[in-house]
């Protein structure tokens, strides 16, 4: 509890200020131990060993912790003033000035003088003896006494005024330039974030990522002067709680850093500010953090049915008139049908109190090819929020930063066997041969995947997911040995593997020759990432939290040798996206072009071989072009009409 200041916020304190002379040390020792090892209090090298509470959370959300300040609200109440006012006494001397009458003292009759920290005992000590002395003087001086006793007691209120009044302007001094100085790194870091982002967004990843570096020792520096800043404003209301506009400041700054924590997506920051903020705040900032947002939405063609999908609620219908839409702030899907045209799904994240325009154009039914989903025109997060070195060393991700593209098309599932087998059909005879899946660039030396001609328009599937080799022909079905579920599968219905990026390029565009997909091409890393995960920094396709079955990798068949292998396209609906399109987790790698280098290869969205970490949204693979992995396939996009 001595952790804790009277305002319900943390506080540090050293050792010697928690650890009391009498029998109970050596328990209370062995306590604070206990509660560094668990992790409720930490210990740093700052202000000679400090200690404090490892987090604000701790102090809303244990509900130990809020039923011992809830049971001993008074009496810590009491601990805090003496605590703050034997500091006050030691750091001027220990002179009797400062010492407290008998009414203060009666307030900390109750409290055990042996759980006191050794400090503030000798303080309440101090104060007993010069009261007791006081006692003892003669009763022939007592007028003179008193006089005197009034004249001194006013000259030492006095002092003790000036100089609680020099702390209080030292703290407010200090706040003040705090702010000023966090503000400033703001606005220069807020110019620096605009620059770095645009270097990633034009392609200048290498110079973006050392503009990236720099930011976040901005950001260091900015955080510290704010924390320094509302630190100094908590000793001033430790010292005067009454003190006039100081708590509206403090509710200020705290929401001032809530919102940049939250422009910067740190969540548990932002948490433990927006817990703070109730300490403070006298009500005005309650329907700021409860503020809707405002979506004006235009939808062609006219009577275009709405409906709102958030996860864990069910779909709603939007009534009409259908502009303006009052919204909860946070992520959404927006789903737009009108008959004779192609529905589409569009996510949005919405931020507190922000207006947004959407304007919606859904296209004909007849142009938009079967397989295909209409993503319309928007805006989402691109990259990662993890650190800048975790980020580009483990996902080779670009920081997270908002980007937005025009709408396009893309395929629900991953192309097919059976897709691939008819354009290999309507290639010559050479053509055919270059372009048929056989696997030259295996994980191990025992994986391969083969796609071979067997005459009369038959086809022979052989492969070897680790040390089996299984085999289907046209009309088979192909059995998996160890598998408990979809044992029995349709090859032909298997996401394509082994073929190259140019084997894709073409691919796309004998679909866009052959008016099977106009405008058919392989998708950018934008367009596949907004697919994949909305418009949010969710982790997969289907939120944060992932279970073995939600989509097909190492540990959905248990790790399993004989039961490793792709499945056919659509069996795991836990990672269909927030747009509609299934397996953007999982089942094989999809190639798509780079907007990192013009053109180059990058691979998205995990395999059946590997580990949930390399199906994450965000993550990005470099490959050769000429790669023909057995778990790389590939998804299509193409321009709307």
């Amino acid at each position: 509890l001595r952790l804790v200041t009277a305002q319900g916020t943390r506080t540090r304190r050293p050792k010697a200020e928690l650890l009391s002379d009498g029998a109970a040390r050596d328990a209370e020792r062995t306590a604070l131990e206990a509660l560094i090892r668990g992790r409720i209090v930490v210990a740093s090298n700052a202000q000679d060993g400090a200690y404090e509470i490892a987090h604000e959370a701790l102090l809303t959300q244990w509900s130990t912790l809020q039923g011992w300040l809830t049971r001993d609200a008074a009496d810590h109440a009491v601990r805090a003033r003496i605590a703050q006012a034997a500091a006050e006494w030691d750091r001027v001397g220990r002179g009797g000035d400062l010492l407290w009458g008998r009414r203060q003292l009666a307030e900390a009759r109750a409290l055990d003088r042996a759980s006191l920290a050794p400090r503030d005992a000798a303080f309440l000590a101090a104060s007993a003896r010069t009261i007791r002395t006081r006692r003892l003087l003669g009763a022939g001086g007592a007028a003179v006494l008193v006089i005197g006793a009034l004249i001194a007691g006013l000259a030492v209120r006095a002092r003790a005024r000036r100089e609680l009044e020099a702390m209080i302007a030292d703290q407010v001094t200090a706040a003040a330039a705090g702010q000023r100085a966090a503000r400033q790194l703001a606005a220069q870091r807020d110019v620096a974030r605009d620059r770095a982002f645009g270097l990633f967004d034009a392609g200048r990843w290498s110079a973006g990522e050392q503009a990236w570096g720099e930011l976040e020792a901005m950001e260091s520096r900015e955080e510290r002067q704010y924390r320094g800043a509302l630190e100094a404003l908590d000793s001033v209301l430790l010292l005067d709680p009454a003190r006039a506009g100081l708590r509206a400041w403090a509710a200020d700054l705290t929401f001032e850093r809530l919102a940049r924590a939250e422009r910067d997506r740190r969540r548990d920051l932002a948490d433990e500010l927006a817990s703070r903020l109730l300490a403070y705040d006298d009500g005005r900032y309650r329907a700021a953090l409860a503020a809707d947002a405002r979506i004006e939405l235009t939808v062609a063609p006219a009577g275009t049915q709405v409906w709102i999908e958030r996860t864990g609620t069910a779909r709603q219908r939007v009534d009409r008139p259908l502009s303006p839409l009052r919204l909860r702030a946070g992520s959404l899907v927006l789903v737009f049908e009108a008959p004779g045209h192609a529905s589409a799904r569009l996510p949005v994240l919405l931020a507190r109190g922000e207006t947004r325009t959407v304007r919606i154009a859904l296209p004909a039914a007849g142009s938009v090819p079967p397989g295909m989903i209409y993503v319309p025109p928007g805006r989402f997060l691109f990259g990662g929020a993890e650190g800048s070195d975790a980020a580009r060393q483990v996902f080779n991700a670009a920081p997270l930063h908002e980007v937005t593209i025009p709408g396009y098309l893309i395929g629900r599932y991953e192309v097919t066997f059976a897709q691939w087998i008819e354009y290999l059909d309507d290639l010559a005879p050479d053509e055919r041969r270059r372009r048929t899946p056989r696997s030259t660039n295996v994980v191990t030396a025992a994986t391969s995947i083969t796609l071979a001609e067997i005459g009369g328009g038959r086809w022979r599937l052989s492969l070897t997911p680790t040390t089996r080799t299984y085999t289907a022909e046209t009309g088979q079905r192909l059995h998996y040995e160890r598998r408990a579920k979809r044992a029995d599968q349709d090859w032909m219905r298997f996401p394509v593997s082994a073929v190259s990026y140019e084997d894709a390029i073409a691919f796309a565009s004998w679909l866009d020759r052959t008016r099977r997909i106009p405008g058919a091409r392989l998708c950018n890393e934008y367009e596949w990432e907004r697919a994949a995960r909305g418009a949010d920094d969710r982790a997969r396709p289907a939120g944060d939290s992932f279970a073995p079955d939600d989509a097909n990798v190492d540990v959905t068949y248990g790790r399993e040798p004989l039961a490793f292998g792709p499945d056919e396209v659509g069996s795991h609906p836990g990672s269909r996206s927030p747009v509609g399109a299934d397996d953007m987790a999982g089942n094989v790698w999809e190639w798509t072009r780079s907007v990192e280098s013009l053109d180059a290869p990058v691979l998205r969205g995990g395999s059946w071989y590997q580990g949930v970490l390399s199906a994450r949204s965000m993550n990005r693979e470099h490959a050769e072009p000429a790669l023909r992995g057995t778990l790389v396939g590939l998804r299509l996009c193409a321009t709307p009409p």
